[in-house]
């Protein structure tokens, strides 16, 4: 961006990195992305390059059918919410969980539209992240099928946070974080 100045007359020096700045995804070409963001993540963009794992800048995206990125950005709103839900609370926590966890929650469906509009305006995969907290052992989330389709579906190695992931149907998922 820096050498795009130069033909006007200005010039950058870099003086350090910013000690509380992000690393965004610089990747040259990109094989796929995830709409991934958790509670913790009011500050980062909602979706991340799946080479790199880092966030990707959303001013370098096509914008979503809105004409800009409000979706995206209201999506990650309403997620980190649920998962506020789930992590801190008693009352709410069943209804968030289960909004992370399900493929056909309205949260996901919402998601999941987001992915294929992605999809369609850059010409790469887009997965969707399934947030799984709760299993009954590690043996049955060993051997967990996509939900949507019902096709194996385990990584091995996994992928970043990834234990799971459906290329058909462009989900992605962990083994539950109670599995040990």
């Amino acid at each position: 961006a820096a050498e795009a100045l130069l033909p006007a007359g200005y010039s950058v020096t870099v003086l350090g990195r910013d000690p509380c700045g992000l690393d965004f995804c610089v990747c040259p070409s990109r094989s796929a992305f995830v709409l991934f963001t958790d509670y913790l993540a009011s500050d980062i963009p909602p979706v991340r390059c799946l080479d790199c794992f880092d966030p990707v800048a959303l001013h370098t995206l096509p914008h979503t059918a809105d004409g800009e990125h409000l979706g995206l950005l209201w999506w990650a709103a309403d997620y980190r919410a649920c998962d506020t839900l789930q992590m801190h609370c008693t009352t709410g926590e069943r209804f968030g969980e289960q909004q992370l966890r399900r493929h056909d929650s309205s949260l996901s469906r919402q998601g999941r539209d987001l992915c294929s509009q992605l999809e369609t305006l850059t010409g790469v995969p887009v997965y969707y992240y399934l947030h799984k907290t709760r299993s009954r052992s590690r043996a049955s989330e060993l051997q967990r099928r996509c939900p949507s389709c019902g096709s194996e579906w385990r990584l091995e190695p996994r992928l970043h946070l990834f234990d799971f992931q459906c290329g058909k149907c462009r989900l992605l998922s962990n083994i539950a974080s109670d599995a040990g």
